[in-house]
């Protein structure tokens, strides 16, 4: 899928689901007329998948808390700037690994973080950089401990 809205892909990404694909990359981006698109591509898999898509931070954060003590672990995540706010992708799987965020960190902060937990065996599994509004790069990061490839 590519350059679709975010009706577009959920219905085809609902029927992709129950021929046993599953998202490999998901990537959202604002047009020039602020309208949010998406592009995805899909790898056979059965594994569960639960999305939360162009969620406010609030809910995300919400979403998060309820989600990981049930062992849903982020597998894709992604947040962007629109006008008015930032918005949340989410793509969680089961795991039971550990695993560690920041969201809207400086860059110098996100070194930080990762310079005092790297030694501890946490592994960077995504990371997110985009300009704020005020145009800041701004960086969101995942980490989980040790070594863990990435499930298809």
């Amino acid at each position: 899928m590519a350059g679709v809205t975010l009706q577009q892909f959920q219905s085809s990404y609902s029927a992709l689901n129950l021929e046993n694909w599953r998202l490999y990359i998901l990537q959202a981006y604002v047009t020039n007329s602020d309208e949010v698109r998406y592009n995805a591509v899909v790898h056979p898999g059965d594994l569960a998948e639960d999305d939360f898509l162009e969620a406010g931070k609030v809910n995300y954060e919400s979403e998060y808390a309820t989600l990981n003590p049930d062992g849903w672990r982020l597998y894709i995540f992604q947040s962007f700037p629109t006008p008015g706010q930032q918005l949340y992708n989410a793509i969680w799987r089961h795991g039971t690994h550990n695993e560690k965020t920041l969201y809207g960190a400086t860059y110098t902060t996100y070194r930080d973080e990762y310079n005092q937990i790297y030694p501890e065996g946490w592994r960077l599994y995504v990371l997110n950089s985009y300009v704020s509004p005020s145009g800041e790069v701004l960086f969101d990061a995942v980490w989980r401990q040790g070594t863990i490839d990435r499930p298809l």
